[in-house]
């Protein structure tokens, strides 16, 4: 396999569209995903990059998945964190490295200027819990709480 991690190019969106609504189908617990909201996140990140960046992997020409990335900083951790806001892999291509090759992709050259990742996982899926322990993330002892802006 060659397999490459760019930025989102205009030519990908169809794609990565198609992809994003295959990991919330597969993640009933999740929100509804629509081509809305996915087109507010594209445009988003077009206009503050600064704010995140979507990445394409690819193998050869071949699309064959996603990751979307938030950048803020942390005043506790005294730089910038990543949110993993989602990592997806095409089904033929899990348990080939690609997901964990992105993950090192991540941290390596120290990517920018970072002092760590974190992200979410749903506790049934123990599949991603035990691939991102196995990348060394561990498990926060804080509690997530969300509040919608509109009830």
């Amino acid at each position: 396999m060659n397999i490459t991690f760019k930025k989102i190019k205009n030519d990908d969106y169809q794609e990565i569209f198609a992809m994003i609504l295959s990991l919330y189908a597969d993640d009933t617990d999740g929100e509804e995903m629509n081509l809305q909201k996915i087109t507010k996140t594209f445009d988003f990140f077009a206009q503050n990059p600064n704010n995140g960046e979507i990445f394409v992997f690819r193998n050869a020409d071949t699309i064959i998945g996603y990751a979307i990335l938030v950048f803020f900083w942390s005043n506790e951790f005294g730089g910038t964190k990543i949110y993993l806001d989602e990592l997806f892999v095409a089904e033929s291509y899990r348990s080939h490295g690609v997901g964990r090759a992105f993950i090192e992709f991540l941290f390596a050259d120290n990517f920018r200027d970072i002092v760590g990742c974190e992200l979410e996982v749903l506790p049934h899926n123990k599949r991603a819990v035990r691939f991102y322990e196995s990348l060394g993330f561990v498990k926060s002892e804080r509690s997530y709480f969300w509040k919608p802006a509109k009830s």
